[in-house]
C-alpha cells in the first residue's frame, strides 16, 4: 500500500505509534477525524526523524511547541499527514511541520 487515507476512526496514539517501520514502505498517509493527539505527534516526530508529519489545525492557534505539556495528550489534531518525501516549504499558516 503506498498511500492510505483514514478518516473518523477510532485510531489513537497507539495505533500512530506501533510499527513505525511500516511508514518507510508508504508514500503518504492522510488521517483526519480520528482520536490522535497532539502529544502523540509530537513524539512519533521525534522517535522517527525521517518521517515528515504535519498538523493542520485550520480553527485553531497554529503555534504548537515542541516541548511536551499536559493538554498535549488530551489536544485532537484535525488532520495529520505523514510523508517519508520529506517536508515541504511552502506550507500554508495552518500547518504545522513536526
Amino acid at each position: 500500500m503506498r498511500k492510505l487515507e483514514i478518516r473518523d476512526s477510532l485510531f489513537r496514539n497507539a495505533a500512530l505509534l506501533a510499527d513505525v517501520d511500516k511508514y518507510r514502505t508508504m508514500q503518504s498517509l492522510w488521517m483526519s477525524s480520528c482520536e490522535a493527539t497532539l502529544g502523540g505527534c509530537k513524539r512519533l516526530a521525534r522517535n522517527v526523524p525521517w518521517l515528515n508529519l504535519e498538523i493542520i489545525n485550520e480553527n485553531e492557534n497554529n503555534d504548537l511547541m515542541m516541548e511536551r505539556n499536559e493538554e498535549d495528550e488530551r489536544e485532537k489534531v484535525d488532520r495529520l499527514y505523514l510523508t517519508v518525501v520529506g517536508a515541504r516549504k511552502n506550507a500554508p499558516l495552518c500547518v504545522t511541520i513536526l
